[in-house]
């Protein structure tokens, strides 16, 4: 598959100044986990307590294993209870730490589930640990980006994605700071080597 790489300046540059508004004053925040608690719907009056109690006892051992800020947050997703780890409210573009200029540096595009779903379909029921990594992207305060902010996100990273066809012995290098970068799905084995340096 080739590989995708989204200019992060032409981004901030295209998209809607009142979205970027919106956004720059709500800020993003992503969810990058989602534990299945199905079970608590069964606990009658005592689900309160329960939800409490469970809740901070994984909140404890996640602040053990990470070492930045994740909070757990109740919700419903496709009408089943579960706990999803959010990380803190960010802003939705930076300044480029070596050129000063606004630079979008937000993934709405890859972590919205609504967005996901309209490029890739429904994706096949999983279990188990393939479900601790379904993502979202929201507002700061938790409450859906609406549908045509995304939509809006989505024509503007699209518009100003490029496709790098790759092939074995191919190395990319990519300013995390300005690029947005991916990849296409692809058959066979990967191997996947990372490195940051200055």
């Amino acid at each position: 598959g080739e590989f995708l790489v989204c200019d992060g300046a032409r981004v901030f540059r295209d998209l809607d100044d009142g979205l970027l508004a919106r956004l720059s004053r709500s800020k993003v925040r992503f969810s990058s986990a989602q534990l299945p608690m199905g079970f608590m719907d069964s606990a009658g009056p005592l689900q309160p307590l329960l939800e409490a109690a469970v809740q901070a006892v994984l909140q404890a051992v996640v602040r053990l294993k990470v070492d930045f800020d994740v909070e757990l947050v109740w919700a419903r997703v496709g009408g089943e209870r579960v706990l999803q780890a959010h990380a803190p409210p960010q802003p939705p573009f930076i300044r480029h730490p070596g050129t000063g200029l606004p630079v979008w540096f937000c993934n709405i595009h890859s972590h919205s589930a609504r967005l996901r779903r309209g490029r890739d379909g429904e994706l096949p029921g999983t279990t188990g640990a393939s479900r601790l990594n379904l993502s979202d992207a929201l507002l700061g305060d938790g409450r859906p980006i609406s549908d045509a902010d995304l939509d809006h996100i989505d024509a503007v990273t699209r518009r100003n994605t490029v496709e790098v066809a790759m092939r074995p012995g191919d190395v990319v290098l990519v300013d995390n700071y300005r690029v947005q970068h991916g990849r296409n799905k692809f058959d066979g084995p990967r191997r996947h080597a990372v490195t940051w340096f200055k």
